[in-house]
This record gives structure tokens, sequence and C-alpha cells, in this order.
């Protein structure tokens, strides 16, 4: 019998998921950074010598931040109506 502390809430879910994406983009930019060095060191090249620095470091963690926001959102939506689903058809 599952505890009432058990159930899913979408804030629960959106915390969960969360937790994930943030490990799946971490994984991807260490992935490329260890396989595709050269694409990485460009990049960094680029970022570094751009003419407003500021600028262009905001807007490389305001996109990282989006895509994390969401993917985020993506996968709470998708784990909490899968749960809700499953927990519908179990009570069946």
């Amino acid at each position: 019998m599952k505890k009432s502390s058990d159930k899913i809430t979408f804030k629960k879910a959106l915390k969960d998921s969360s937790l994930v994406a943030g490990i799946l983009i971490i994984l991807k930019l260490l992935h490329k950074l260890f396989f595709n060095y050269g694409s990485v060191k460009e990049y960094f090249h680029m970022l570094f010598s751009a003419k407003n620095f500021i600028l262009a470091l905001s807007i490389s963690i305001g996109i990282l931040l989006l895509i994390w926001v969401l993917m985020s959102l993506l996968f709470s939506v998708v784990y909490y109506i899968y749960s809700k689903i499953k927990e519908s058809k179990s009570v069946d």
C-alpha cells in the first residue's frame, strides 16, 4: 500500500526531472569536452576573444539555463502524466 508521501505531485516531478535534465546536460558537456576537444577549444577561444565578453558569457549561460528549464518542464510533464496513468491503472 502506498503512503500519501509516495504520491506523485507536479512539484516532485519537476524536482526529479530537473535533476535528470541537469545530469544529462553535464554528461553531454563532459562528452564533448573529452571526445570533441577541438570544437570546445574553438568555442572558448571565440568566447574569450569576443568584443563584449560579458554579453557573450551571459548569453551562453542564459541559453544553457533556458535549455535546462525547458528540458525540466518537458520531462516533468511526461513523468507526471506517466505516473498518473500508471497510478490509475493500478487502482483499477
